[in-house]
């Protein structure tokens, strides 16, 4: 397992056991955290936007070219923001610090 941390949309911090092979999309939304993934994780709606400190930036790196198509069409991106649905559960980002933003926005 792998522990992440996420800030939930209400400041709340959460710590989250991450079984490995999972995408850090399913792993939040499994732990019952407010993240939407409309279309279950193929990169073609950005709705799991999340934010990364930038420590957790450099572990996770870049988007690639296709992420960041994706993320020119989504609010609220920051330098740090990425698709969760485009990065793997495995030992690299044990600690990751997440924020997660609002679902409705």
């Amino acid at each position: 397992m792998v522990n992440i941390i996420v800030e939930d949309p209400d400041g709340a911090i959460h710590d989250v056991s991450c079984r490995v092979g999972l995408s850090l999309m399913e792993a939040i939304r499994w732990a019952g955290l407010p993240l939407r993934s409309s279309c279950g994780g193929v990169m073609a709606c950005g709705t799991c936007h999340i934010v990364l400190d930038e420590q957790s930036y450099a572990k996770v790196g870049e988007p690639g070219e296709e992420e960041n198509a994706i993320l020119d069409t989504v609010v609220d991106v920051t330098p740090t923001s990425r698709l969760s649905c485009q990065i793997a559960v495995d030992d690299s980002i044990e600690n990751l610090r997440v924020k997660l933003l609002d679902p409705w926005r």
